[in-house]
C-alpha cells in the first residue's frame, strides 16, 4: 500500500514500473491512495495498462485508510533523490504502530525494513 502525496518528489515513474513489473504477480495487490501533481499521470496509467492487481484512490476518509493500513502486510514509500526537501515520517509512524513493514525506495538506492 502506498499513501500520500502523489507528486515529482515521491518518484511515480519508478512506482508506475514497479505496478508495471508485479502484474503477472498472483500473491500480490497494490493500493495506492493519494493526490498530486502525479496522480493524473498515474491515472492514465492505470487506464492504459488495465492493472488487474492494482487499484487507484484518489482519497479515503481519514477511519477508513486507517482500516485499510492495519490490512496491509507492507507500506511502500517512495522518494526521488534529486528533491532535498524534508519528509515527514507521519507514514513510517502509522505503519510502525499498525505492525506493517515499511519499503522504502528512493532513486539512487533500495532499502527494506521489515518492520522488525
Amino acid at each position: 500500500m502506498y499513501g500520500g502525496n502523489l507528486g515529482r518528489p515521491q518518484g511515480v515513474d519508478f512506482l508506475m514500473e514497479v505496478l508495471e513489473a508485479n502484474e503477472w504477480r498472483e500473491n500480490s495487490y497494490f493500493v495506492i491512495v493519494g493526490s498530486g501533481t502525479e496522480y493524473l499521470r498515474l491515472k492514465r496509467c492505470f487506464l492504459d495498462h488495465d492493472f488487474q492487481n492494482s487499484k487507484l484512490l484518489s482519497a479515503l476518509p481519514k477511519e477508513q485508510y486507517d482500516n485499510l493500513v492495519r490490512v496491509c502486510d507492507v507500506g511502500l514509500i517512495f522518494l526521488d533523490c534529486r528533491f532535498t526537501i524534508r519528509i515527514t515520517l507521519a507514514s513510517v509512524i502509522l505503519f510502525g504502530k499498525s505492525d506493517t513493514g515499511v519499503v522504502g525506495y528512493g532513486s539512487e538506492y533500495r532499502y527494506w525494513d521489515d518492520g522488525g
